[in-house]
């Protein structure tokens, strides 16, 4: 899930939103609603249960999204049911730059950089 623009919010930054277990793909969809930029990389996987193979698609970063908005409304974030908090470096918010998200979403379309389960 993505739909980030920096043409969007000028102001904004990247930040890590930390969520409930298991809660990544539901967060995503209501940060996108509520107007916010977010991301959530994944990548599929193949599940053995008892009875059958199944393709699954998972969080390459279990617990956790990326979000664009500005520096002033990232306390909204924390009101989005399944949000646990932001990922901080000391007391304020992480920011991400641009470049390095952008790295990550390369990481991510390329096919030999599967993760191997």
């Amino acid at each position: 899930m993505t739909s980030d623009s920096a043409t969007e919010n000028p102001g904004s930054v990247w930040y890590v939103v930390w969520t409930e277990a298991r809660a990544e793909k539901a967060v995503a969809p209501r940060l996108d609603r509520l107007g916010y930029a977010s991301w959530l990389p994944t990548f599929t996987a193949t599940r053995q249960w008892s009875d059958r193979k199944k393709q699954v698609t998972l969080p390459l970063f279990p617990g956790y999204l990326f979000c664009r908005t500005g520096p002033r409304e990232w306390h909204d974030l924390l009101r989005v049911p399944g949000v646990l908090t932001l990922v901080k470096a000391g007391s304020p918010a992480a920011v991400l730059s641009d470049d390095y998200v952008e790295g990550i979403k390369r990481a991510v379309a390329s096919p030999e950089s599967a993760p191997e389960l």
